[in-house]
């Protein structure tokens, strides 16, 4: 299991220098986002006109920053989660339940990911255009949605992948007698 534990890691340590890019690329986005803005208010106010890509470009950054940070959120624990539930469960109960609902989670994530890569397709395949000075080919805005759900579904299987070692390494641990105590034996606090 040693060989199987350290490809996991080695994957892991790539995975999260990928995941903390993502949020640096965010940082900038919101940068030039208030360039932009500022810049466009100051020219609208002094001088009577204003760059006309700024708003479009603007509704693209908002989309960047909903789904290329989600991963690095989820690997900072900034997701929002609910608990009153789960605290009163034994913790080899909540371990179990971590498993479950971060594999349903992979499961909903990675349908966001095929329904995004389908519209982003469509839209390369049909020249799709925005209706806008620009004319921005639609395919580039549309592949924030695959390329966060993408990094988001890679950072849950990185977290899946965490959870089933630990529930292994916790089952092999022994107990306070010296015997092995698995994840489900723990004594219920509630």
């Amino acid at each position: 299991m040693s060989g199987a534990r350290a490809r996991i890691q080695a994957v892991s340590a790539i995975t999260a220098r990928v995941v903390d890019m993502s949020a640096h690329a965010a940082s900038v986005v919101v940068l030039v986002m208030l360039f932009g803005i500022f810049t466009n208010t100051v020219l609208r106010y002094f001088f009577g006109g204003s760059w006309p890509f700024v708003e479009e470009y603007t509704g693209y950054g908002v989309a960047f920053l909903a789904f290329i940070p989600l991963a690095y959120t989820l690997k900072q624990g900034g997701h929002i989660s609910i608990d009153f539930l789960v605290a009163r469960l034994s913790q080899g109960r909540r371990a179990y339940l971590a498993i479950a609902t971060t594999f349903l989670s992979i499961l909903v994530v990675w349908t966001m990911f095929y329904y995004g890569l389908q519209m982003c397709l469509t839209s390369l395949e049909s020249g799709a255009r925005s209706h806008s000075v620009m004319q921005t080919p639609l395919w580039i805005p549309h592949a924030i949605v695959p390329t966060g759900t993408f990094l988001f579904g890679v950072e849950m299987i990185r977290q899946f992948a965490h959870l089933l070692l630990n529930l292994t390494t916790s089952r092999q641990q022994p107990g306070p007698a010296g015997s092995p105590v698995s994840a489900g034996e723990e004594k219920d606090n509630g």
